[in-house]
């Protein structure tokens, strides 16, 4: 079985607009011009799920990136991620130090704080499970 194959969004905005100049362009056709172009080969699957994507679908921030995630806390997100990359060169963030800021943060943005809020797998410390862990938001914060 072949490795799978990621097309970025910004590869996939290319196929979009291939598509919309040559309505025409069937499956076949579609797949030896991916693979012409990006030296990748897509399922017809794939195919199907690239012919139907919405334009709005590429209105993301980041083409270079293979996947879009729907944000649930937005501001959380970025002030998190924005944390972490100022402290990074700094020195080795340990996780407890990264779950720490994101439990203050989520506590000042009105996050979902307060017991009960861990789920059975949660990896945090004991300290911040019964605070209200909020693990499962880093580790979407890539």
């Amino acid at each position: 079985m072949s490795p799978r194959t990621c097309l970025t969004l910004e590869q996939k905005l290319q196929l979009h607009l291939t598509l919309k100049q040559n309505p025409g362009m069937n499956n076949p056709m579609l797949a030896e011009w991916i693979y012409a172009t990006f030296k990748a080969r897509v399922s017809r699957a794939t195919l199907a799920r690239l012919r139907n994507l919405p334009s709005s679908y590429f209105s993301h921030v980041d083409l270079s990136a293979t996947k879009r995630r729907r944000v649930k806390f937005p501001q959380f997100e970025r002030e998190l991620r924005e944390f972490f990359f100022q402290n990074e060169a700094k020195t080795a963030m340990a996780d407890d130090v990264l779950l720490l800021k994101a439990h203050e943060l989520a506590e000042r943005l009105g996050g979902r704080g307060g017991a009960g809020t861990c789920s059975s797998t949660c990896h945090c410390s004991e300290t911040l499970h019964g605070a209200g862990c909020i693990s499962a938001a880093m580790r979407r914060a890539d």
